[in-house]
């Protein structure tokens, strides 16, 4: 009869680090990449929102007739 080897989790975790490191470093640097460049076009995007909405408000406030419809109507 064979005999099932026995290990301890410290020994497997340590073995599943050396065998999947080489693949997995490189994939969770790109997807970290791509993470920060979602966060920083979501962020410009934010921003220029806040700043349209901003805009559109001042437009408001001085009444000017030609953009004040334009403003108000994006608000």
């Amino acid at each position: 009869m064979s005999e099932v080897p026995s290990f301890s989790s410290n020994d497997i975790e340590s073995w599943l680090k050396d065998q999947t490191s080489s693949i997995l470093t490189p994939v969770q640097a790109q997807a970290q990449k791509l993470q920060n460049d979602m966060h920083d076009a979501i962020q410009s995007f934010a921003d220029v929102g806040k700043m349209l909405v901003d805009n559109s408000s001042k437009e408001i406030e001085k009444r000017n007739m030609r953009t004040y419809n334009r403003a108000r109507a994006m608000n």
